[in-house]
């Protein structure tokens, strides 16, 4: 299994767009969304893991993006984030899935579907 990270902004591994979650309701929220296709792109082994930071500037420490929308202890349990099932040129069926990690960061793995 590979480990990196994966940054929110400018020049870093892989960077989330800015989105907007709840359009109709003009709620004030800050949100990104993760493009999968920059994380399949960099898939290089059948289980690819990257922990989630978000870069504010380039004068702080990168904050741990499951650390912001709640501090819950043990989110692995209750905070379960669906899987998608993609396709990836080389490896073939790639599932990706969001997750907390024991620590409450939030992580991203790429893994390679079984066959069958």
């Amino acid at each position: 299994m590979r480990t990196e990270s994966l940054t929110y902004e400018g020049d870093h591994p892989l960077t989330a767009q800015p989105c907007t979650m709840f359009p109709d309701t003009g709620a004030a929220a800050n949100s990104a969304c993760l493009p999968y296709s920059r994380a399949l792109a960099r898939r290089s082994s059948a289980h690819d893991v990257w922990d989630l930071r978000l870069y504010v500037g380039h004068v702080s420490p990168p904050i741990t993006i499951g650390r912001i929308g709640g501090d819950i202890v043990e989110r692995k349990k209750t905070d379960v984030l669906p899987a998608v099932d993609l396709s990836h040129s080389t490896r073939g069926a790639t599932r990706a899935k969001p997750f907390f990690t024991v620590t409450n960061d939030l992580a991203l793995s790429l893994r390679d579907v079984p066959a069958g």
